[in-house]
């Protein structure tokens, strides 16, 4: 009996040996087992070069067991693509295990962040014998310069009814630009993007018709666009570019006037202007002629615009006028042009007489008796051959609607010259009026 009983106990205290080393051997079991899979990275999805960004992540452990992370991060576009890990960071107690982490990406491009655990068994802050979690699942990020906001260019006004062109120029050299324009109508759209329109730093053109009158200031600007294989990235936007253009109906452009600087009373003149105009209108001119006429608006149904229209006007005085000309059409008057001025002699020179005494006759085309100095001069001919080649005279009280014939002395030469015939009217600026004679010795024709 007590033989069995000794039995008993043995049998007894092996299954309790049993027993307890298979506990230990669970407990160990559990001790080793790893952090959960660290939950997928959070954060901004995209960013600009040296700018701090901060991500976070969590994970569990059954044991409790502190926990260190480390971050791996991979750049996968442009071509020089890496992968680079930190060391591991921690310790993070339970039962917050949440990990923050801040990074500075120094340069652009695609890039993929993962995280992983670590547990310390023994709290030591030794995680050579812990056991590593899996890998996190991937966050995507994209980083990237702002690009700059692009340059506008385009006429300063415009008419309703007119298409009018502008030019769109991105500042920066990127991959791939988009553009957004908002024509200042009030109905922008946030979400229209012209797709791929602008690429590879590229001015791009559009046009516009405004409807109505008014001062509209348009805005554009680009956003920057990577193209994956797998679609398109988180966008990279600019600031606005802004540009005011007025639209309204519009007067003719000041015109441009031609004509003469000199005439005579009595001889009728005639002076041209043209003038362009935005609305394409008919244009009428109307002439002030300095002495306080004008031709007033000519003519009825007027000229197209950037067509010449003339006018014809006689002074009956001497003097100095200042000649101007303005435009208009429906939308309105231009300013006056520049003046011309308009020198009026009242004696003008009827022209020459050959033969061995030269000649040349005057009239007065003015209202009143005028006196008169003259002086004849030859110029060139053949050296040698050129005697008695100035003279000069005066002419006394040469009465309106008359003319005075001067005959001067024999002239000797030989060849080409000019007959330079100066008259100096009383009240009047001298005027010279040049003719192209030939002299055979003692005789000119």
């Amino acid at each position: 009996m007590i033989k069995g009983k000794m039995i008993n106990k043995k049998i007894i205290s092996i299954l309790l040996c049993s027993c307890l080393l298979f506990t230990l051997a669970t407990v160990t079991t559990v001790s080793a087992a790893a952090p959960d899979k660290p939950d997928r990275p959070t954060g901004p999805n995209d960013g600009q070069p040296d700018t701090p960004l901060q991500f976070e992540t969590s994970t569990m452990d059954d044991d409790h067991d502190p926990i260190y992370y480390k971050w791996r991060i991979r750049r996968t576009i442009p071509g020089d693509s890496f992968v680079w890990e930190t060391d591991w960071m921690g310790p993070y107690n339970y039962p917050d295990y949440t990990c923050v982490w801040t990074y500075t990406f120094e340069d652009h491009g695609r890039y993929t962040l993962y995280a992983q655990a670590i547990d310390d068994p023994n709290g030591d802050g030794d995680v050579s014998d812990g056991t590593e979690s899996a890998w996190s699942p991937n966050k995507n990020l994209w980083i990237s310069e702002l690009p700059l906001p692009p340059t506008i260019e385009g006429p300063a006004q415009g008419v309703p009814w007119e298409l009018i062109t502008f030019t769109f120029t991105p500042n920066d050299d990127t991959w791939l630009q988009q553009l957004q324009v908002d024509w200042g109508l009030g109905d922008f759209d946030e979400d229209y993007w012209s797709y791929n329109e602008i690429y590879d730093n590229g001015p791009i053109q559009k046009s516009y018709m405004y409807l109505e009158e008014g001062e509209f200031t348009i805005r554009a600007r680009t956003r920057e666009v990577w193209y994956t294989g797998m679609g398109h990235t988180p966008y990279f936007i600019s600031d606005w570019a802004y540009f005011t253009i007025e639209i309204m109906e519009r007067p003719p452009e000041t015109p441009e006037l031609d004509g003469p600087t000199f005439t005579f009373a009595g001889q009728p003149v005639t002076f041209s202007a043209v003038s362009e105009d935005m609305d394409d209108s008919n244009i009428q001119y109307m002439f002030d002629w300095g002495n306080g006429e004008d031709s007033y608006w000519i003519p009825k149904d007027g000229v197209p615009a950037g067509e010449t229209c003339e006018a014809s006007y006689t002074y009956d005085t001497a003097g100095t006028y200042n000649v101007r000309v303005k435009a208009k059409d429906d939308a309105g008057e231009s300013d006056w042009s520049e003046p011309i001025e308009l020198t009026v002699h009242s004696l003008r020179l009827m022209g020459i007489g050959g033969g061995f005494n030269p000649s040349f006759t005057i009239q007065n085309s003015g209202p009143v008796s005028k006196d008169v100095e003259w002086s004849v001069e030859f110029i060139g001919g053949i050296p040698g051959f050129h005697l008695n080649k100035q003279f000069e005279g005066s002419l006394e009280s040469v009465k309106p609607d008359t003319t005075a014939t001067v005959e001067l002395p024999m002239v000797f030469g030989l060849g080409d010259f000019d007959m330079a015939i100066t008259l100096d009217i009383a009240g009047e600026e001298p005027y010279t009026q040049t003719y192209d004679v030939f002299i055979l010795f003692f005789y000119m024709r």
